[in-house]
């Protein structure tokens, strides 16, 4: 898919594309450390990107698969904003790193409104969520 224009240098603009999505990556490459860089490209050429949260991120992971694992109680898949009854999930939903990284590739600032907890992997097909999950400017919207 070709990309769109999504170059602002002016300081303070905020892009109408995301810069992953844009023209103006290439240049904005250039601007980032490595590891952000490298997260960029893949984000832009693969669609997913992967962020080591080291030890401490494992042991985030292990606090949330024990608070959330009562909620799966009864055979549910899935759990619809668990970051409201579970610490853990909130304070992985809204790391900084996180935060940080998306709002470097993408140009604007990133924050967590919603999470969405499994206790499987789903197995679904490839799919799109943009009729759920929507953003204005449209393409702003990233799973984590």
């Amino acid at each position: 898919m070709p990309k769109r224009n999504g170059s602002f240098d002016r300081p303070g603009a905020r892009p109408n594309v995301p810069w992953i999505d844009s023209d103006a990556l290439a240049v904005r490459l250039g601007r980032m450390d490595a590891d952000t860089a490298a997260f960029a490209r893949r984000l832009s050429d693969q669609g997913y990107a992967i962020l080591d949260l080291g030890d401490p991120g494992r042991r985030l992971c292990d606090r949330v698969v024990a608070e959330t694992d009562p909620l799966f109680a009864g055979g549910k898949s899935r759990v619809q904003d668990a970051w409201r009854r579970s610490r853990a999930v909130r304070s992985l939903a809204s790391l900084p790193l996180i935060a940080r990284r998306l709002s470097q590739v993408y140009g604007r600032r990133a924050f967590p409104f919603q999470t969405l907890n499994f206790q499987r992997g789903s197995q679904q097909h490839v799919h799109a969520d943009t009729i759920h999950f929507h953003s204005e400017p449209a393409g702003f919207m990233c799973g984590v």
